[in-house]
């Protein structure tokens, strides 16, 4: 109870302060992949899971449709709301909410999250919520960090957080492993969806400090044309579901 109170108050105190909410740019990687795969939205319902201020939402909305954006932070679904509002958006339900709580909000064409899974624990269980809110033969992508690699997770455990290497996330968030990708599958059709490799950058990112970012960029572009077979490892990917049935 403890910890779930300390994440809500840590988000909150996040969110605090954000009056306005810009669409991704059309470049977004994660915009860009999840669109295509959910195809046509024109009055599909959508569920934003972990929405924050809604950036997602509001694109799915331009599309056309109806989108249900959760989050825990009343912080972030307030502020939401008010720009909803302020700038005559509709066909989006801001809601506070947990996202082991999705199955009591009705079933969904359409399943949307940007790193989210990684928060999820006990993981099963969450599954379990997905499938009862995604209706038979629904998609689901979430955009997530990758735990395929032995050897970032090493770093992980052993190098972040020490000698100069600063630590971003915390203990408790982890990448999606292989054995949470088996759960999926015991639930959905599970395609990962890799746009980009991201290795040369997170070197830079957490090695440099974000220093030389650009360079950094172009060789992870160079490494995703010419060594196909890297692309598994790259820290970002994309995990395009379908609810079987139907």
């Amino acid at each position: 109870m403890d910890d779930d109170r300390d994440a809500r108050t840590y988000w909150d105190r996040h969110y605090r302060g954000r009056e306005s909410v810009a669409v991704p740019a059309a470049d977004d990687p994660c915009a860009r992949r999840a669109l295509a795969y959910f195809g046509d939205l024109t009055n599909a319902r959508v569920l934003d899971l972990g929405c924050g201020t809604g950036e997602y939402s509001v694109l799915f909305a331009s599309h056309g449709a109806h989108v249900v954006a959760v989050d825990r932070s009343e912080v972030a679904i307030a502020t939401l709301a008010a720009a909803c509002s302020a700038n005559g958006i509709a066909g989006i339900e801001p809601v506070a909410a947990d996202a082991f709580d999705i199955d009591r909000l009705g079933t969904f064409d359409c399943v949307f999250g940007k790193f989210i899974l990684h928060h999820l624990e006990p993981f099963p269980d969450f599954v379990a919520r997905l499938r009862a809110a995604t209706r038979d033969g629904g998609l689901g992508y979430f955009y997530e960090n990758n735990g395929r690699s032995r050897a970032l997770l090493w770093a992980r455990a052993h190098l972040v957080g020490r000698y100069g290497i600063p630590r971003f996330g915390t203990d408790e968030e982890f990448p999606i492993t292989p054995d949470e990708l088996d759960v999926m599958k015991q639930q959905f059709d599970v395609t990962i969806d890799i746009a980009e490799t991201y290795l040369v950058r997170l070197a830079a990112q957490y090695l440099l400090r974000s220093r030389l970012m650009g360079p950094a960029e172009r060789a992870d572009t160079v490494l995703y044309r010419r060594l196909p077979g890297l692309r598994r490892y790259s820290y970002f990917q994309g995990l395009a579901l379908r609810a079987r049935g139907g």
